[in-house]
């Protein structure tokens, strides 16, 4: 806890990735403010009790996959990636052998009149933020690579077992969301595209990463592994609620290690959408990176005004 001049603190919390992923920090943010507001009330703080634990759900996991109930979903993802293959992010560029540390970040805010149209465009489509936000980083991907066929890896959130809402631990399962951008499409027939492809992958994400790697293989497949070099995640705010004699505000940091080739990162509250986009330095220089953020956020904005037009209008140089 750091204390600045005056009555303001912050509090930084560092936690590994092994142990604990981004629905366990607001499981955590969420149980501080209840230890905070009771005592503030004059009530006794009491332990939040967890209805499992994380051996209970490693237990139900090597349960189902000895009974072979996850081979409908197996068959269901070697159908899905079927043919697919990993974006040329440099189109045939030679690339780092060992690209150790060469990371960079690029911090990106979308402006608060986009964001509300953004979400006004999801409810209207009947879709979700994340769908059509994942659209828009598709729509540019198939247009920096040239490739119609864009897969991009995101992290569902493996809680589909009631009991571990209020777990801290790991559950995240990589999936791979596949996009067919060709015939230049508008931008809401590609949100409808996305937003079923979504939902598919995401009612098929009990299967363990691993594991469903291993299938592929087994039936002469390629691994599905390079296909999560370029990833996209859109995460909740962890601010406390409901805090009495208490302002709390979130200062986002980006995260330090972050694996893969291209990844865009976002934040979202109920004010601000806000994130970063982490990229290798030997696959894109400083100017590269920031010229792609841009691109992002100049196709938010035109879709944002006018989503109807097909996907070579708005990604038009303005």
């Amino acid at each position: 806890l750091v204390r600045l001049p005056g009555a303001e603190q912050v509090l930084v919390l560092a936690a590994d990735s092994l142990i604990c992923d981004d629905w366990s920090l607001r499981v955590w943010v969420s149980e501080l403010g209840l230890a905070y507001q009771e005592p503030a009330s004059g009530l006794t703080p009491g332990p939040v009790e967890a209805r499992a634990g994380f051996g209970d759900y490693a237990r139900w996991q090597r349960g189902v996959l000895a009974s072979g109930r996850f081979n409908d979903q197996a068959g269901y993802w070697r159908d899905r990636l079927a043919g697919c293959a990993p974006l040329d992010l440099i189109r045939g560029a030679a690339r780092a052998t060992d690209p150790g540390e060469v990371r960079g970040v690029r911090p990106l805010a979308v402006p608060e009149p986009v964001h509300v149209r953004l979400r006004e465009l999801a409810y209207r489509e009947r879709a979700t933020v994340f769908s059509v936000l994942l659209a828009a980083w598709q729509a540019l991907l198939a247009w920096h690579t040239g490739q119609p066929d864009v897969a991009v890896g995101t992290m569902a959130p493996g809680r589909g077992w009631p009991e571990l809402e209020q777990v801290i631990g790991v559950f995240e399962n990589p999936v791979v969301l596949r996009a067919d951008v060709s015939g230049d499409p508008g931008f809401l027939t590609l949100v409808g595209r996305v937003r079923e492809a979504a939902a598919g992958a995401l009612s098929h994400a009990e299967l363990p990463f691993h594991v469903m790697s291993r299938a592929l293989a087994s039936s002469g497949r390629p691994s599905p592994e390079p296909l999560l070099g370029v990833m996209f995640t859109l995460v909740g705010s962890t601010t406390p609620a409901g805090l009495d004699r208490l302002t709390a505000t979130e200062i986002p940091l980006a995260p330090t290690t972050v694996s893969g080739d291209l990844r865009l990162e976002l934040k979202e509250n109920d004010d601000e959408l806000r994130g970063w986009l982490h990229y290798r330095t030997d696959l894109f220089t400083t100017p590269e990176a920031a010229r792609l953020v841009g691109r992002y956020l100049a196709l938010l904005d035109s879709v944002a005004a006018d989503p109807d037009r097909p996907l070579s209008v708005l990604l038009a140089p303005g």
